[in-house]
């Protein structure tokens, strides 16, 4: 974890399961940004826009 001039953190962490990190990331929105790896960070964002999709019918 490393601290960030702005006062943000990052944080790494290792998965063996897209759904070990999927459910908290969510949880924490809009509190968090995905940096790394893109792809889930593709993922997150596509679930969300799928979401407001929804929502707004």
């Amino acid at each position: 974890m490393c601290e960030n001039e702005d006062g943000s953190i990052e944080i790494e962490v290792q998965i063996t399961h897209i759904m070990e990190i999927k459910p908290l990331v969510f949880y924490y929105l809009p509190h968090i940004k995905v940096i790394e790896p893109s792809s889930l960070a593709d993922d997150i964002l596509a679930e969300m826009e799928r979401y407001i999709k929804e929502i707004r019918g």
